[in-house]
């Protein structure tokens, strides 16, 4: 009887989901060589207490080498917690600080390799929500990955590339879960 019954804080009324695309750019070490193309990722969360949040989420990013065929996709599931700060009735900021597992598929066409890779990832963002009357919210955001590969001699022997350095600048919209009509108030 306990499972069907929802909590306040954990029902569907206090919680949304968000999707958002992107642009990439990469940082110094290997994957510097790498051009960013496209960051894509959905993302749910379900209110905590007041503007805290918290959810899970998985992005996906496609990297590709400079002056070659090959291409990285990283895969990054992530759990995240935010907290919501209303500057306006229909403006809000929402701070994030996001930790995960991320896979990294690298693949080479010209020379028949393929290898994945996997580290820790810790992902500060920060998104800029514009607050609706509709069951939709929109919003600017920028974020930040951190990836530090686990270590693996076949793929290198210096710490220093294993180093993986991201963000990603794009747009995105969060889907209400609760009655909508009025802005939601951070």
């Amino acid at each position: 009887m306990l499972l069907f019954t929802p909590a306040k804080g954990f029902s569907q009324g206090n919680s949304d989901w968000s999707v958002d695309i992107g642009l990439t750019q990469t940082y110094p070490g290997f994957f510097n060589l790498y051009k960013g193309s496209v960051d894509m990722g959905t993302d749910y969360r379900m209110k905590l207490k007041g503007n805290l949040f918290a959810g899970a989420g998985f992005w996906v990013q496609f990297l590709k080498l400079n002056g070659t065929q090959s291409k990285t996709v990283v895969y990054k599931p992530k759990l995240n917690l935010e907290y919501r700060f209303g500057v306006s009735k229909s403006f809000g900021i929402v701070p994030s600080i996001s930790a995960g597992y991320s896979f990294m598929n690298l693949k080479n066409n010209e020379y028949g390799y393929s290898s994945t890779r996997s580290g820790i990832n810790i992902s500060p963002g920060l998104r800029f929500v514009w607050k609706t009357k509709l069951r939709t919210d929109f919003y600017v955001y920028g974020r930040y990955d951190y990836i530090k590969l686990a270590k693996d001699e076949e793929f290198t022997k210096l710490d220093y590339y294993r180093n993986v350095n991201l963000s990603s600048f794009g747009i995105g919209v969060i889907i209400k879960q609760k009655k909508y009509g009025q802005p939601e108030k951070y």
